[in-house]
């Protein structure tokens, strides 16, 4: 009990025996004797949470952590031996062993516990909520690496706190650190699954807080992670149904939020972003009519949708199978899905009609055709079979003709509808000849086929209906003949008119009928005169 062997010296920490060193043993004692006593002053916390703050940094810290934190002094002339700084005026003695040591994962683990219980207890108070964000943002530093009992406490607190308090978290500061502490959960198998837990409790429970415009990327991103970590195991289609799920989140998002939130990740085009009514708004000035809905609308895309789609579809690349077929079934029901802007009735407030058709043709432009160019060149694992790789590639394809016929009359109005419907085109023509003698480069050439015709029977090729029809049924064909030459007259022959034939033609033909009823008379009437005569 007194600790030692035989020799008088230390015994080692050792999970097999079950037995723990009594300095170790006193240590977590007193890490819980600190979190009663911070319970009982919670009521006070505000007094006292520069001393919360330090010990725990203390406990969970290492030297050089700390140091770069600034909560270690370093040696100085006046202070050689260094030590820990608190926020407050006074600060904790002498610890210049701090400097070179490396906490006990055990002592780790119980200082994870009492922050996460401090945590949740000051998020009961609506006052000093604040507050147990700061404490929980300690926890980001932690390095669950090197202790898989470390990353399970942290992972099944944060479960707990996701499901308990998730009305109490309003700012998406305080929901991005809780996101930024899932994201460590898909290191491990011993972590994973109380990660996608608490992730699936923020996306498909209504009252949790956490999902807004703000964090949106970010739990797209979160749920990405997550389907890679589970690619070989079947809750890989959970991950997939969650991430269709988002798409109904934000689409109620979109609809109750008028005003953009100023920190919205808005992309590779980071420009602020403007709340200015668009053009269904009403009451804009010269800045505020269609271009001000433009912004919005461009910002919700490289903020929300885009990365919505493109985890997706790079899912739909990256999972084995058959976690990708099921992907791409998924990423179908959502492109096809009546939740999704099809007109200017179901465009979000400030949008009109042209940011409907903006969105669908980056949808094509932005996801669909990158996604079916990089589809081509993916190469197979060989134990699949090849007729598999056939089909997944047909119903890709399938699905952005599909998108594109049925969004037809919304991209007609886009001044750049030309460069869609070369992309689309010249994405066809590359599979026909990808497949080229097989049934995937005769299924390509029928959906080719069948575009044109749908085209044409809308009157998108018809100057009549579409002021540039004739531009765009010229530009088509040029980059179809090449590819496919003859198609123009198998889809569409040249109308031949039976009424009118050529004038050089008629009176020929009139003068050798004529001849010919003469001649037939002539010898009808021979005939006449010479049964008379043998009568007579």
């Amino acid at each position: 009990g007194a600790g030692g062997d035989d020799r008088g010296g230390e015994r080692m920490w050792n999970w097999k025996d079950g037995w723990i060193p009594p300095r170790l043993r006193d240590a977590i004692l007193l890490v819980h004797m600190f979190t009663q006593i911070v319970l009982h002053n919670r009521d006070r916390f505000e007094a006292i949470f520069g001393r919360v703050e330090a010990f725990l940094s203390q406990v969970l810290l290492d030297a050089k952590a700390l140091r770069s934190s600034g909560l270690l002094r370093s040696r100085t002339k006046n202070d050689p031996a260094g030590g820990f700084r608190s926020r407050s005026s006074n600060h904790v003695s002498d610890l210049a062993a701090l400097r070179d040591r490396k906490t006990p994962e055990a002592l780790v683990e119980a200082a994870v516990v009492s922050l996460l219980v401090i945590c949740s207890q000051m998020l009961d108070r609506a006052e000093s909520s604040a507050l147990g964000i700061q404490i929980l943002k300690l926890a980001l530093k932690v390095d669950v690496r090197r202790s898989v009992l470390v990353g399970e406490q942290l992972l099944h607190g944060l479960l707990f706190l996701v499901r308990e308090h998730g009305k109490d978290v309003a700012s998406p500061e305080g929901w991005k650190v809780v996101l930024e502490l899932l994201s460590r959960g898909t290191k491990s198998v011993a972590t994973k699954f109380a990660g996608l837990k608490a992730l699936a409790r923020i996306i498909t429970d209504p009252a949790c807080r956490c999902l807004s415009l703000s964090t949106f990327r970010m739990t797209t991103a979160m749920t990405y992670q997550y389907a890679l970590s589970f690619k070989d195991h079947p809750l890989g289609h959970r991950c997939a149904d969650l991430l269709f799920i988002l798409h109904k989140r934000l689409v109620v998002l979109i609809a109750t939020t008028k005003e953009l939130p100023g920190d919205l990740p808005v992309g590779p085009r980071e420009h602020k972003v403007t709340n200015k009514s668009g053009g269904g708004g009403g009451g804009g000035g010269e800045d505020g009519g269609e271009a001000g809905g433009f912004r919005r609308s461009e910002a919700l895309w490289h903020a929300c949708w885009r990365p919505l789609l493109s985890a997706f579809c790079t899912l739909c690349l990256q999972l084995p199978y058959p976690n990708c077929s099921y992907a791409l079934h998924v990423l179908q029901q959502l492109m096809l899905s009546p939740a999704l802007p099809r007109s200017e009735k179901d465009a979000g407030p400030g949008e009109s009609k042209e940011d409907v058709a903006a969105f669908w043709q980056r949808c094509i432009d932005d996801v669909m055709v990158p996604f079916m160019k990089h589809l081509a060149q993916k190469q197979w694992d060989p134990s699949i079979h090849p007729r598999f790789a056939v089909q997944f590639r047909q119903r890709a394809l399938n699905l952005m003709v599909k998108v594109f016929l049925q969004r037809l009359t919304v991209l007609l109005d886009v001044k750049e509808f030309h460069v869609t419907l070369v992309g689309v085109i010249d994405t066809i023509q590359q599979y026909i000849l990808l497949g080229k003698g097989t049934t995937l480069g005769e299924m390509a050439l029928e959906a080719l086929k069948n575009l044109l015709l749908v085209m044409h029977s809308t009157g998108a090729f018809s100057p009549e209906t579409n002021p540039t029809g004739r531009e765009l049924c010229n530009l088509a064909w040029a980059h179809i003949e090449p590819v496919c030459p003859g198609l123009r007259e198998t889809l569409f022959p040249p109308k031949v008119d039976n009424k009118k034939k050529p004038s050089s033609e008629e009176p020929a033909q009139r003068k050798a009928v004529d001849e010919e009823a003469h001649e037939e008379e002539l010898k009808s009437s021979a005939e006449g005169t010479k049964s008379g005569e043998k009568a007579d």
